[in-house]
């Protein structure tokens, strides 16, 4: 394999350590390889996958270069439910009360 100029990560904030390893190996194979990282923290739900918060902070620690930028224009929007769907929700949940 090549040097690698960019390694993408979506749901960065449900990375395990193993995960995390992974993502060291692969930024080291370039020698300016960047890193996108995708995630929001306030979704963080997989602990019970072996997700150690304390371990991406250690891994977002080392990199003196991070940027980190808010999309605020996106932070209220969710693509993966529709209304239909919440709908259904609500009433199923109200009816299990």
């Amino acid at each position: 394999m090549d040097q690698l100029e960019l390694v993408i990560v979506d749901e960065f904030q449900d990375c395990n350590p193993a995960q995390l390893r992974m993502i060291e190996a692969l930024i080291k194979r370039g020698k300016k390889c960047k890193l996108l990282m995708v995630g929001d923290f306030d979704q963080n739900i997989f602990t019970w996958r072996g997700v150690d918060l304390a371990a991406i902070n250690e891994f977002l620690k080392d990199r003196i270069d991070l940027k980190t930028k808010k999309d605020i224009k996106y932070l209220g929007n969710t693509y993966r439910l529709g209304q239909p769907l919440l709908d259904l929700s609500q009433k199923l949940i109200c009816s299990n009360l």
